[in-house]
């Protein structure tokens, strides 16, 4: 009997501890519960992509937090999305380059004024004067276009590989200076070769602003661009993007309406026979537009995505509200993009055939291969030159040895020379003061001697 009862009370004790251990239990799995919708919470006020929409979840807390933290940034409502695109100051998007303050500016209605030829003849340069902000590209001018592009510039973006080409600010300033790193986001800022011709043009023109897109801000524009596409613009379509794009970034980022002249559809150029316009509006001579469009498209490595680039701002048309002028696009340059997920342009479809196929990986191949020649071509001529510069240094060491010999041989010569001539000079003294010694002493023996 006893050792049953001890069973049973080791059956208790048993069933009270799983009890207890079973109390424990569902407190931790609560308390972590609790945890995990403040930690969901916190997440929803923040903003975030998302592949589907490509903008930033909102709801009516994170609107508020975002007009009142975000700073200058794109706020208007889309009428068929109700999707706001906003960027949270985090994101550390624009510094200045003289101080690293943040860049706070905010334009109602921009121009974004493009290079294309399409501009010319276009009569458009009084409407985009009249708009509120100005923004131009690299080194357009408008003294002699001003009919056409207008006269005024408010912010003019110009991509780090074209700042060393900037002589535009020599004759026209405008407000701000915008530079984005196109295939760069860790910059030296001691080191860099670009980032030190901004910093002298700083100097040089100080009635003007410099900005530059930040690391997170160059990384943010390249994730916009494979939310659309699907595709990493450097990693894996090896290139990178255009002024044009990051211009377009900028606009989004500080206007409310925007307004874009000179931009073409993506189906521009498939309409067309013949392709006259030229790419830059000031420079009819450079290139034509559709044939450089066409080029670079059709590139598996490297050049800019044109005619893809324009094919998401067709996608983004009714979503940031954008109008496009000269040329004015239609429902079917839009219809297509707008009406995919993903988008189909020639550069796209390339690239899924070439990696099908395996193309791009014999393109990477092939360029790898091209690299290492160029590299022991480089240091196959570097070492010659190391050794002549060697040889170089070595004579003219010599030739500055024989001279310095030279030149104190003939000091040594001098001295001797001169030495030789004092002695000669004394001797000479020597030999006239005893001759007219002698002349005195004759004339006194005269004198004497006729006495």
């Amino acid at each position: 009997m006893n050792t049953v009862k001890t069973l049973s009370l080791n059956e208790k004790l048993i069933t009270i501890l799983l009890i207890v251990n079973g109390i424990m239990m569902l407190t931790y799995i609560y308390q972590n519960k609790q945890l995990y919708d403040s930690n969901v919470t916190v997440f929803k006020e923040k903003n975030t992509l998302t592949r589907s929409t490509n903008a930033f979840k909102n709801s009516d807390a994170i609107e508020e937090y975002s007009r009142r933290d975000a700073g200058p940034s794109r706020r208007h409502t889309s009428s068929t999305t109700n999707i706001r695109y906003t960027i949270d100051d985090s994101d550390a998007r624009y510094y200045n380059l003289r101080n690293d303050k943040a860049l706070q500016f905010h334009c109602g209605h921009c121009a974004v004024v493009t290079n294309s030829g399409h501009v010319l003849n276009s009569s458009a340069g009084s409407r985009i004067d009249s708009t509120e902000c100005v923004l131009r590209m690299n080194s357009a001018p408008t003294i002699g276009f001003e009919e056409d592009v207008g006269k005024r510039t408010t912010v003019r973006v110009i991509g780090h590989a074209n700042i060393g080409k900037a002589q535009i600010l020599e004759s026209e300033e405008p407000k701000m200076v915008v530079i984005p790193w196109l295939y760069l986001t860790d910059i030296n800022r001691e080191k860099n070769e670009y980032f030190n011709i901004a910093k002298n043009l700083s100097m040089n023109h100080t009635g003007v602003e410099f900005y530059l897109f930040s690391e997170d801000k160059v990384n943010i524009s390249e994730k916009m661009f494979k939310e659309e596409t699907g595709l990493s613009i450097r990693k894996e379509a090896h290139s990178w993007l255009s002024t044009g794009w990051m211009t377009m970034i900028f606009a989004l980022d500080i206007c409310d309406r925007i307004d874009v002249y000179g931009l073409v559809p993506e189906n521009h150029c498939r309409k067309l026979t013949n392709w006259t316009t030229p790419y830059h509006y000031y420079d009819p001579e450079f290139r034509s537009e559709c044939g450089y469009y066409n080029e670079s498209e059709t590139r598996l490595l490297g050049g800019h995505k044109f005619l893809t680039e324009k094919a998401v701002y067709a996608k983004w048309y009714q979503k940031y509200k954008l109008n496009f002028y000269h040329p004015t696009w239609d429902g079917e340059d839009l219809e297509t993009s707008n009406n995919s997920t993903f988008l189909d342009t020639p550069y796209l479809r390339r690239y899924q055939h070439a990696m099908e196929t395996g193309e791009m990986k014999k393109a990477l191949l092939r360029r790898k291969k091209k690299k290492q020649k160029v590299e022991r071509i480089s240091n196959s001529r570097e070492i010659p030159r190391k050794r002549k510069e060697a040889r170089l240094k070595k004579a003219r060491g010599r030739i500055k040895s024989a001279k310095a010999r030279k030149r104190k041989a003939k000091s040594v010569n001098s001295l001797e020379k001169n030495s030789t001539l004092q002695e000669g000079s004394d001797q000479k003294n020597n030999q006239s003061t005893r001759t007219i010694s002698r002349k005195f002493r004759s004339i006194n023996t005269v004198r004497l001697s006729s006495l």
